[in-house]
This record gives structure tokens, C-alpha cells and sequence, in this order.
């Protein structure tokens, strides 16, 4: 019954509206609001209407159930006498309000709300509502769900072709899997039944030599050239093939391959937190897009971002760092080892890379840019029109080919301008084939080179903090652009963690070089334990022991310098960015991406460079879930921010700084993300690079390429 009353009550304000709108003007309905003369029709714009500082949505959704009335967001300056205040507020509208009226009405509602009186400066007044704005089905939107229903058929066409037509093709797949497992657990439990070799046992120099052989070949892992082939399958046509890249069964099988060298494949793990860590910060940094309704609270002197815990999602910025010493190290070292098989070839190492990175930043950029307008709608949608408008309708050639890092100048202006990191990646990936030919001619050159890369860096980080006066800290947004745009997406700044990686790859092939092969390993033992059995064995007992203490200092030093280099800026933000001089800027923002590289190289190659050391730690890096995982990563990096804007641009209302929702925010982020993700991997990701392979080798001779 009560529900009833309210639902009439609902009727007759929406009614007594609809009368008193045909009788009105804008500045008279907001004095007769005040005056109470129509309190009952009244009541309900006024609570659809905006009243927190500086920011207030108001109630969208009663707004939009009122008739003759609509919402908008209107962003405007107060002179309070004392100082200038910037406020949006959401406003629901009469129709009668014709825009030249308010101005005036504006400025009758504030004088009733506001506890100070303050005078609109009405040359600030901007207007944004929603039903002046057009969701056109232009070309650009038709073409896009064209593109997006072809490579769903493909998909959907694969997914039978190969189930019906070719259903042998999954029993062959899954045998080269199965076999490829069976050799390895083979070759596992042949070397260790070597290491037990009996006292009156000769070593077979040919026989380790040839495992040796096979250990590289199960390392290579290309998979579409094991000799498992069923000769009852249909032969199958090119076209057949090209069609068959995006079948899911293979790309499923694909993403679950073993690591390509199987002693990094912990390198898996920090890529999928590096990628936690980054959606975390992007869940606070996106939000901030519309603005947080409590934001004064926010950036007072007793506000989160004074506190310690802030620095951990200011730190989200160095997951991009981690990302750069895993690249650097993994191009570098795939580079060495294909130079000394002499079997590199620049043109397919740039032509791997287009396949590998094109083809999912073009799929997502052309659903953000034509899209974007249609998968939206609430009372800040017209920041989708104006942000693109401003942005990917200008500069999307720039974000497509990797060099928005330069052009436009303002992050602000670069379409997807979280891609600063893939146009970096690119560069440094363009470049980083010097250091591996120096390298090889003479690995002191090599190292030298990469030095003298690193001390150019952190001088131009130096230099740039002090000629333009920058101070670390996200509370002042003049200083924070200016800091994104002369530091933060530059190559030039960012390259350290990259050469960490690079130096690291080739300290590994240096440290190989200072280890003994196998055969001689085992000749070694096979002496030992023919002189005294028990004296080898606790030999190795203490060399264990050693590495492992050693790797837990390592360990310990590594994790300490990440914590200093995490929390050094508390002190800068808990009195607002105010309390560092330039000096001590210029040393922070130099030094920080170099110690923060360093540590987590040094965290990740220990248990590389001391791969005896038992610990349950390192049995949990390795486990085999996180390399498919993994495999995500960059699908889910180019789309998390689309996703997260689309539903802040859908919101009704602004979001509040706090601990509980910004965790609840980003776990929900998270699996939303890695579902894009996933998708998107198996629609666009894999089947490109399985194209890669087919036509590299059908048109260019391309027999065997790099597994990522």
C-alpha cells in the first residue's frame, strides 16, 4: 500500500510538472522552488540536482524518470571573495530553461544552497546534456561490427571446420602435445638417472652428447614441426590452413604450451602481478576521470594520500619498469642465442614483432574510437564525444604505429595514451639487436655499450628534473603533466630498466660460458665418487647450501631496495609534494627506474644463476598455470583501460575515495579485464601470429619461428 502512495504521489509531482513547464520560465521555476509557492512539483528537480563540493552528479535516474526535464553536467567557477572555486554539478533541467536563462537560474540556486555568498562567473559556464548529444551509425561504427562479426564467423567457422571436417586434427594436436610432455619427463628422468652412475660405470661421451642435442631441441619446443603425423588426416588446402589459425582447439593448446625456455618460465609470475598491479592503479587514476565526489577529503593534510599506503598504488607505475627488464632480457637473450646458431634474421625479427603487436592494438583501437559513443550512456558520457573528438579522431595513426610518446606532445592529447609503454617497448625493441651484435663480437664491447646507454639516461633524467623544475608528485597536475611529458613516456628516460634487462641476458651468457658443460659436470662427479663417494656428495651438499644462502641475501637486498625505492616519495606526499627541493627530485626520479630494474632482475635470475637451491617459493614461481596466464598479458594490457572507462563513462554517479570499494573496484576490474583479454586473444592474438607462420613460410621460405 505504501508503495502505492509513493508511486501516485510520483505521478501527480511528474504531472503538476508537465502543467506548471508550459506556463514558465527557467528563472521563475528556481524562485518559486525556493519561495515553496510549488514545493510538491518542485521537490524532485531539487533532489535530481547536485549540492556536494566541488563535484555531485546529482540523481540521473530520477531526473530521467521526471517528464519535461533533462539532465546535465555544468561545470562552472565560484568567487568566494577569497579564492576561486571550480565545481560540476549534475542539474536537472526544466525544458523550459532555454540556455540563455541559466546563468540566472544557476546563480538563484546557488544563493539559496550555498552557506557564503559567492558570484557565478558566467563566461566559465560549460554545458553538457546528454540529449544533445548524437550516437550516429556512421561508416566508421558499421565497418567496426562488420570487422568484429567476420572474425567472430572465422572463429565460429574454425571451431566446426576442425571438430566435423578435420576431427583426426585434434587427436594429432594432442598427441604432439602429449609426446612432446613424454620427452621431456623422459629426458628429466634420464638425467637423473644419470647422475647416479655406479662406481664401475663409464661415462658415454656420444650418448651426452646427443641428449644434449635433444635437451636444445625440446628447449626450441616449435611445435608445428614435430614429425607426428597422421597419415589418414585430409590434406588440407592453404586457404583450409589460414581458416584453421583460428581454430580455438589449436589456439588453446597453443596458449598452454611449456615456456620456450623453460628456465625463465617464472618470468610468467611477475608479468601476471606486474599486470594486478597495474589495473589497481588504473582503477584510482581512471576513476578520477569523472572525479571522486569526496576529493576534498582526499587531498587534505589528513587525507589517504598522505598515508603510506598511497605510495603502494603511486608505485603501480614501476609494474611498467618490471614489464621493461623481462623484455629487455627475453629479446636480448632470444637475439645471442640465434646469433650463435646463426640462424638470426633482422627482417623476421621486425616483421614478428608487426604480427605480435599490430594486429590487437588496431582490433581495440577501432571498437575504442567508433564504438565507444554506443557502449556508454550515463551523465558523463559526453567525455567519451569530447575525449575522442580531442584525441583518437586526431591522432590515432600515431598511438597505431608506435610513436604517440612523441607526437602529440601532451599525454593528454594521445589516443589510448596508455599505450606510451608499447610505443617505448617498440623503440627499444627496434634498437636492441645493437647490443646483442656487440656482444658477440666482443662481450666487453657489448657491456660497455649498454653502460654507456645507461649513464646518457640518468643524465637526461638529471638534466630534465632541473631545467624544468619538476617536482615527484601527482597533487599539483601542472607538475604531473609536466613530468608525463618530458620524463614518464620518453625513451630516452625510460630505457634503464631495458638495459638492466639487456646487461642481465648477457651476464647469463657470460656465466654459462664460466660453467662446465654437462659431459664435463659429469666426468667431474664420475672421478669424485670413483676417489670417494661420500666426499662428492657432501661436496654438493655445501655448494647447495652456499647458493642458497647466497640467493636469499640477493633475495633480501633486492626486496630491500624495491621497499626504499617504493616509499622514499612518503615523505614528499604527506605534506602534499611540497617538501623535496630539486635536488632531491632530480635524484629520485633518476635513480629510481635504474634501482628498481636492478632489483627485480637480480630477483628474478637467481633462481637461474642458482638453480639447485630447493625452496617452496621458487616450486610456486614455476608453477605451470601462470605461463597461460601470462600469455594474456598484452591483450589484456592494450583493452583493461577501454573496459574501466566504458563502465566509468555508464556510471550514474561519482565514486568515493576508500579502502573497501577501490579493492572490491579493482578485483572486479581484474576479472573483467582477463576476460577481455581472453577473448580477445583468441579472436585476434593467436590466429595472427598462427597467420604469421603460414604466410612467412608459404611466400617467404619462413620455416621456424620465435615461440613468445
Amino acid at each position: 500500500m505504501k508503495q502505492l502512495f509513493n508511486i501516485i504521489i510520483l505521478i501527480i509531482i511528474v504531472l503538476e510538472i508537465s502543467v506548471v513547464n508550459g506556463q514558465e520560465n527557467c528563472t521563475t521555476v528556481y524562485t518559486k522552488m525556493f519561495n515553496f509557492e510549488v514545493p510538491d512539483s518542485y521537490e524532485a528537480i531539487y533532489l535530481a540536482t547536485g549540492k556536494n563540493i566541488p563535484k555531485d552528479a546529482g540523481d540521473y535516474e530520477l531526473c530521467w524518470m521526471l517528464e519535461n526535464t533533462h539532465h546535465c553536467i555544468v561545470d562552472f567557477v565560484l568567487d568566494a571573495t577569497v579564492a576561486l572555486l571550480p565545481l560540476q554539478w549534475g542539474f536537472c533541467f526544466p525544458d523550459v530553461c532555454h540556455p540563455s536563462e541559466i546563468p540566472d537560474a544557476l546563480q538563484i540556486y546557488l544563493d539559496h544552497i550555498l552557506p557564503i555568498p559567492t558570484t557565478l562567473i558566467t563566461s566559465t559556464i560549460e554545458i553538457h546534456c546528454l540529449e544533445d548529444l548524437q550516437r550516429d551509425f556512421s561508416a566508421g561504427p558499421v565497418i567496426t561490427i562488420v570487422l568484429v562479426v567476420i572474425v567472430f564467423i572465422l572463429v565460429v567457422s574454425a571451431f566446426f571446420l576442425a571438430y566435423f571436417k578435420f576431427p583426426q586434427s585434434k587427436s594429432i594436436e594432442g598427441s604432439q602435445y602429449f609426446a612432446v610432455k613424454s620427452q621431456q619427463k623422459n629426458h628429466e628422468n634420464d638425467s637423473s638417472d644419470s647422475a647416479e652412475i655406479s662406481d664401475n660405470s663409464k661415462i658415454n661421451k656420444e650418448e651426452i652428447i646427443n641428449q644434449k642435442k635433444d635437451e636444445e631441441r625440446l628447449e626450441d619446443n616449435n611445435w608445428d614441426q614435430l614429425d607426428l603425423k597422421n597419415k589418414d588426416s585430409p590434406k588440407k588446402s592453404f586457404l583450409i590452413k589460414l581458416l584453421l589459425s583460428f581454430n580455438i582447439f589449436k589456439n588453446w593448446r597453443k596458449m598452454h604450451k611449456p615456456y620456450p625456455f623453460p628456465e625463465f618460465s617464472h618470468f610468467s609470475f611477475f608479468r601476471i602481478i606486474s599486470m594486478f598491479w597495474i589495473i589497481l592503479g588504473e582503477t584510482i587514476s581512471i576513476q578520477e576521470v569523472t572525479g571522486y565526489r569526496n576529493i576534498v577529503y582526499v587531498i587534505s593534510e589528513d587525507g589517504p594520500t598522505t598515508k603510506w599506503p598511497f605510495q603502494f598504488i603511486m608505485g603501480a607505475e614501476f609494474a611498467a619498469d618490471t614489464f621493461f627488464v623481462i623484455s629487455g632480457f627475453l629479446v636480448t637473450f632470444y637475439t645471442i642465442h640465434k646469433l650463435k646458431k646463426k640462424e638470426f634474421s633482422f627482417w623476421k625479427y621486425y616483421i614478428h614483432r608487426f604480427f605480435r603487436l599490430f594486429p590487437v592494438l588496431f582490433f581495440v583501437l577501432i571498437i575504442y574510437n567508433n564504438l565507444s559513443l554506443h557502449l556508454s550512456n550515463g551523465p558523463y558520457y559526453h567525455l567519451v564525444k569530447d575525449g575522442l573528438k580531442n584525441t583518437c579522431n586526431k591522432y590515432w595513426y600515431s598511438t597505431l604505429f608506435f610513436f604517440n610518446n612523441f607526437y602529440p606532445k601532451d599525454y593528454n592529447d594521445e589516443c589510448m595514451n596508455w599505450c606510451w609503454y608499447l610505443a617505448n617497448d617498440v623503440q627499444f625493441y627496434i634498437i636492441a639487436p645493437i647490443f646483442s651484435v656487440l656482444y658477440i663480437i666482443n662481450q666487453w664491447i657489448g657491456f660497455s655499450i649498454v653502460g654507456v646507454f645507461g649513464i646518457i639516461s640518468l643524465a637526461l633524467n638529471f638534466y630534465l628534473v632541473d631545467h624544468y623544475n619538476i617536482n615527484f608528485t601527482l597533487l599539483d597536475e601542472d607538475q604531473y603533466n609536466t613530468y608525463r611529458n618530458k620524463i614518464y613516456t620518453k625513451p630516452y628516460t625510460r630505457i634503464l630498466p631495458y638495459l638492466v634487462g639487456v646487461g642481465f641476458a648477457m651476464a647469463t651468457f657470460s656465466w654459462k660460458k664460466l660453467q662446465p658443460n654437462r659431459s664435463e659436470i659429469l666426468e667431474i662427479e664420475e672421478q669424485e665418487k670413483l676417489v670417494d663417494k661420500p666426499k662428492a656428495f657432501e661436496k654438493k651438499k655445501r655448494i647447495t647450501k652456499i647458493h642458497y644462502a647466497l640467493s636469499n641475501i640477493i633475495f633480501l637486498v633486492a626486496f630491500a631496495t624495491m621497499a626504499v625505492v617504493q616509499f622514499s616519495p612518503y615523505d614528499n606526499f604527506k605534506n602534499l609534494g611540497n617538501n623535496w627541493n630539486n635536488a632531491q627530485n632530480a635524484v629520485y626520479i633518476g635513480l629510481s627506474k635504474l634501482l628498481w630494474g636492478l632489483a627485480v632482475g637480480l630477483i628474478l635470475l637467481i633462481f637461474v644463476y642458482f638453480h639447485d637451491t630447493p625452496s617452496a617459493f621458487k616450486k610456486f614461481l614455476f608453477f605451470k598455470i601462470w605461463v597461460p596466464i601470462s600469455r594474456l598479458t598484452y591483450s589484456v594490457y592494450v583493452s583493461h583501460p577501454v573496459v574501466m572507462l566504458m563502465v566509468i563513462f555508464s556510471s550514474r554517479i561519482l565514486f568515493d575515495y576508500d579502502t573497501t570499494p577501490i579493492f572490491y573496484n579493482s578485483i572486479a576490474n581484474v576479472g573483467t579485464c582477463y576476460l577481455i583479454g581472453f577473448i580477445l586473444y583468441f579472436l585476434v592474438e593467436q590466429p595472427f601470429m598462427n597467420l604469421e607462420k603460414l604466410i612467412m613460410k608459404r611466400f617467404l621460405n619462413w620455416g621456424k619461428s620465435r615461440s613468445d
